[in-house]
């Protein structure tokens, strides 16, 4: 089954001068024959309002990119983010391999992609620098919140 994402939130296309939404950070200036490399590798999951898509501690070495949606972010110390796709998430916990950081739940219906451990490391033996790509935006948006957390 091939999955189909609109990815145009993502990145901004040849020819346009804006994007459609604020710019992630993730991929923002990928092509759309990298998005569909990135996608053919990603499992879709739909959601529904209130569903919990991962737990802070849970163990699962994935990147998510929600895609349609929003979502809240929590911890133990309670609700800190509301997300609105498109949005990377559990970042962490892919980069260093270590349980999820947050809890993510779902504040109305969307669907997500998941980018688990080991289709990265299929995509990153076919396609090296999509996956160097990946890896540097990601390291650069988790740099940006620890300056931004120090100021």
């Amino acid at each position: 089954m091939t999955t189909v994402v609109d990815t145009t939130h993502f990145f901004i296309y040849p020819g346009t001068s804006e994007p459609e939404a604020a710019p992630t950070g993730f991929l923002d200036d990928a092509t759309e024959a990298e998005w569909d490399v990135l996608l053919s590798y990603v499992q879709t999951r739909h959601v529904r309002a209130g569903e919990p898509i991962f737990a802070e501690g849970d163990a699962d070495r994935a990147l998510y990119l929600l895609t349609v949606g929003r979502l809240e972010q929590s911890s133990g110390r309670g609700p800190f983010a509301t997300l609105d796709a498109p949005a990377p998430l559990n970042e962490l916990a892919f980069l260093d391999g270590d349980r999820c950081a947050t809890t993510a739940r779902a504040i109305d219906d969307g669907e997500l992609v998941r980018l688990g451990y080991d289709a990265f490391e299929s995509l990153a033996a076919r396609e090296p620098f999509l996956a160097r790509r990946i890896l540097l935006d990601l390291g650069a948006m988790v740099a940006r919140a620890l300056r931004s957390a120090r100021t």
